[in-house]
Protein backbone atom coordinates (compact mmCIF):
# COMPACT_ATOMS: atom_id res chain seq x y z
CA UNK A 1 0.00 0.00 0.00
CA UNK A 2 2.80 2.18 0.61
CA UNK A 3 4.53 1.32 -2.39
CA UNK A 4 1.46 2.68 -4.27
CA UNK A 5 0.66 5.51 -2.36
CA UNK A 6 4.74 6.69 -2.83
CA UNK A 7 4.42 6.15 -6.50
CA UNK A 8 0.67 8.29 -6.86
CA UNK A 9 2.67 10.74 -5.07
CA UNK A 10 5.65 10.76 -7.57
CA UNK A 11 3.26 10.65 -10.16
CA UNK A 12 1.48 14.04 -8.78
CA UNK A 13 5.22 15.58 -8.62
CA UNK A 14 6.02 14.22 -12.37
CA UNK A 15 3.23 15.52 -13.71
CA UNK A 16 3.76 18.84 -11.99
CA UNK A 17 7.36 18.97 -13.13
CA UNK A 18 6.49 18.31 -17.00
CA UNK A 19 3.49 20.88 -16.73
CA UNK A 20 6.02 23.81 -15.77
CA UNK A 21 7.97 22.43 -18.38
CA UNK A 22 5.70 22.49 -21.30
CA UNK A 23 4.11 25.50 -20.03
CA UNK A 24 8.14 26.76 -20.97
CA UNK A 25 8.48 25.04 -24.13
CA UNK A 26 11.82 23.96 -22.60
CA UNK A 27 13.48 20.62 -20.46
CA UNK A 28 16.44 21.78 -19.12
CA UNK A 29 18.81 19.48 -18.46
CA UNK A 30 18.32 19.91 -14.17
CA UNK A 31 15.07 18.95 -15.16
CA UNK A 32 15.68 16.24 -17.30
CA UNK A 33 18.27 14.68 -14.67
CA UNK A 34 15.59 15.30 -12.13
CA UNK A 35 13.10 13.43 -14.03
CA UNK A 36 14.68 10.61 -14.65
CA UNK A 37 16.15 10.42 -10.99
CA UNK A 38 12.17 10.44 -10.09
CA UNK A 39 11.57 7.53 -11.84
CA UNK A 40 13.60 5.40 -10.65
CA UNK A 41 12.81 6.38 -7.12
CA UNK A 42 11.65 4.02 -4.92
CA UNK A 43 10.76 5.91 -1.29
CA UNK A 44 10.31 9.55 -0.56
CA UNK A 45 13.58 9.46 0.87
CA UNK A 46 14.96 8.86 -2.79
CA UNK A 47 12.82 11.53 -4.35
CA UNK A 48 13.71 14.19 -1.63
CA UNK A 49 17.51 12.72 -2.78
CA UNK A 50 16.86 13.98 -6.66
CA UNK A 51 15.46 17.06 -5.92
CA UNK A 52 18.06 18.09 -3.60
CA UNK A 53 20.77 17.10 -6.73
CA UNK A 54 18.29 19.46 -8.44
CA UNK A 55 18.55 22.58 -6.51
CA UNK A 56 22.67 21.99 -6.03
CA UNK A 57 22.62 22.29 -9.72
CA UNK A 58 20.16 25.36 -9.77
CA UNK A 59 22.04 27.22 -6.96
CA UNK A 60 25.38 26.44 -9.28
CA UNK A 61 23.96 28.05 -12.52
CA UNK A 62 23.01 30.83 -9.73
CA UNK A 63 26.75 31.18 -9.01
CA UNK A 64 27.74 30.44 -12.84
CA UNK A 65 25.61 33.46 -14.14
CA UNK A 66 26.44 35.65 -10.86
CA UNK A 67 29.97 35.29 -12.04
CA UNK A 68 30.05 35.51 -15.79
CA UNK A 69 27.20 39.13 -15.26
CA UNK A 70 30.36 40.54 -12.80
CA UNK A 71 32.22 40.26 -15.63
CA UNK A 72 30.52 42.03 -17.80
CA UNK A 73 28.87 44.73 -15.79
CA UNK A 74 29.93 48.08 -15.01
CA UNK A 75 30.44 48.97 -11.62
CA UNK A 76 26.92 51.06 -10.91
CA UNK A 77 24.71 48.09 -12.76
CA UNK A 78 27.02 45.48 -10.91
CA UNK A 79 25.93 47.29 -7.71
CA UNK A 80 22.34 46.95 -8.91
CA UNK A 81 23.10 43.33 -9.42
CA UNK A 82 24.71 42.78 -5.83
CA UNK A 83 21.65 45.04 -4.57
CA UNK A 84 19.45 42.60 -6.30
CA UNK A 85 20.68 39.59 -5.45
CA UNK A 86 21.22 40.21 -1.88
CA UNK A 87 17.33 41.21 -1.71
CA UNK A 88 16.52 38.10 -3.90
CA UNK A 89 18.25 35.85 -0.96
CA UNK A 90 16.29 37.49 1.77
CA UNK A 91 13.42 36.49 -0.63
CA UNK A 92 14.50 32.96 -0.81
CA UNK A 93 15.46 32.29 2.60
CA UNK A 94 11.74 34.10 3.68
CA UNK A 95 10.08 32.06 1.50
CA UNK A 96 11.81 28.59 2.46
CA UNK A 97 10.63 29.60 5.69
CA UNK A 98 7.17 29.68 4.48
CA UNK A 99 7.18 26.71 2.39
CA UNK A 100 8.21 24.92 5.97
CA UNK A 101 5.51 26.62 8.08
CA UNK A 102 2.76 25.28 5.07
CA UNK A 103 3.91 22.82 3.77
CA UNK A 104 7.22 20.60 5.17
CA UNK A 105 6.31 20.48 8.83
CA UNK A 106 2.81 19.45 8.61
CA UNK A 107 3.90 15.80 9.05
CA UNK A 108 5.00 12.59 6.69
CA UNK A 109 7.90 12.60 4.81
CA UNK A 110 5.28 13.73 1.60
CA UNK A 111 4.83 16.68 2.47
CA UNK A 112 8.89 17.14 2.77
CA UNK A 113 8.94 15.79 -1.07
CA UNK A 114 6.29 18.58 -2.05
CA UNK A 115 7.85 21.16 -0.24
CA UNK A 116 11.70 20.62 -1.78
CA UNK A 117 9.71 21.07 -5.00
CA UNK A 118 8.38 24.25 -4.76
CA UNK A 119 11.97 25.22 -3.26
CA UNK A 120 13.37 24.14 -6.53
CA UNK A 121 10.98 26.08 -8.58
CA UNK A 122 12.27 29.03 -6.26
CA UNK A 123 15.42 28.64 -6.88
CA UNK A 124 15.03 27.49 -11.21
CA UNK A 125 13.20 30.36 -11.44
CA UNK A 126 15.98 33.02 -10.06
CA UNK A 127 18.80 30.90 -12.15
CA UNK A 128 17.01 31.61 -15.14
CA UNK A 129 16.53 35.08 -14.93
CA UNK A 130 20.26 35.68 -14.31
CA UNK A 131 20.66 33.21 -17.21
CA UNK A 132 18.25 35.26 -19.50
CA UNK A 133 20.07 38.84 -17.86
CA UNK A 134 23.58 37.93 -18.80
CA UNK A 135 22.02 36.25 -22.52
CA UNK A 136 20.45 39.61 -22.99
CA UNK A 137 23.46 41.70 -21.78
CA UNK A 138 25.91 39.44 -24.41
CA UNK A 139 23.79 40.51 -27.29
CA UNK A 140 23.87 43.78 -27.18
CA UNK A 141 27.69 43.86 -26.48
CA UNK A 142 28.42 41.46 -29.18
Amino acid sequence: MKRVFVKFIFSSIALSLSNYCVADEIKYPIDLSEEKCLNTAYSTADMRKCTYDAMDSWFKEIDKYMALLRKELPKEKLNALETSQKHWKEYQLAEFDLINELIHNKGGTVYTVVANSNKNEIIKKRALELKEYYEKITKTHN
